[in-house]
């Protein structure tokens, strides 16, 4: 129940930011989530899932036009789905035209007059608003080629360990952290907080990048004092008991 109020909390604030980029994340932590159960476990959520879709067939006109215009549209539905960053984006576009291979520097926008050190982005230029564009911008192509082979080298671990891990809990954890790292991931074509300094979110990126590793790792990861382990069932360690018991025998 405390996780479930706790879960509550996190959708009544998500709903009530109204960030398109944040519900798309949450939408690929589900997504982890959902891949990760066994086939009796889906069925439930599947229905729960169509429930909520065929419910806003029954939601009054008026109202679902007033959530869908400040939902998706963000009070732009005129002007288009991604008003509030097309001109964002035109001018990180522009700076990564001129980037070259090297770029114009970590925390630079280019064109934008003169390099205020800080610790904050605020004093490093204009808002750009997606870090794949800012990272050619400041890093160049070189910069953007070695984010697309991290990318990819970590995806391919999280593959390999997923196809490799049965159902069960340890699956299901590292499901949910890649499904984690893939929101943040789109969530960053909205946000340029890849390259930001001092940025929060990059952090959180490569910090949680750093725990998926660990879990895809196939060795064991448990070491427990020989006096904790002879006091708990065998079957709870197996990888730690299998050679006691084969040297005893």
């Amino acid at each position: 129940m405390l996780w479930l109020a706790l879960t509550g909390v996190d959708l009544y604030y998500l709903i009530a930011s109204a960030s398109r980029s944040a519900m798309l994340s949450a939408l690929c932590i589900a997504l982890g989530l959902f891949l990760s159960l066994e086939g009796k476990r889906k069925v439930p959520l599947s229905l729960l899932a169509v429930g909520a879709l065929l419910a806003t067939f029954v939601v009054p006109t008026g109202t679902f036009q007033s959530i869908e215009e400040k939902y998706i549209y963000k009070g732009s539905k005129d002007e288009g789905l991604i008003a509030s960053r097309v001109w964002v984006w035109e001018e990180t576009y522009e700076g990564a035209q001129k980037a070259g291979l090297l770029g114009g520097g970590y925390g630079v926008s280019i064109g934008s007059g003169q390099f205020k050190f800080a610790l904050t982005t605020q004093g490093y230029g204009r808002e750009k608003g997606n870090s794949q564009l800012a990272i050619i911008e400041e890093t160049g192509w070189i910069g953007l080629f070695i984010y697309f082979v991290s990318l990819l080298v970590l995806a391919g671990r999280v593959r390999f360990a997923l196809l490799a891990r049965p159902l069960g809990p340890e699956r299901t954890l590292l499901a949910l952290v890649a499904g984690t790292l893939l929101g943040m991931v789109v969530q960053s074509v909205f946000e340029a907080w890849w390259v930001a300094p001092a940025s929060p979110e990059s952090v959180y990126f490569w910090a949680l990048a750093g725990v998926t590793l660990g879990l895809t790792d196939p060795r064991p990861r448990l070491a427990l004092p020989a006096s904790r382990r002879d006091a708990l069932p065998a079957e709870r360690f197996p990888f730690q008991t299998a050679g006691r018991h084969s040297a005893s025998g």
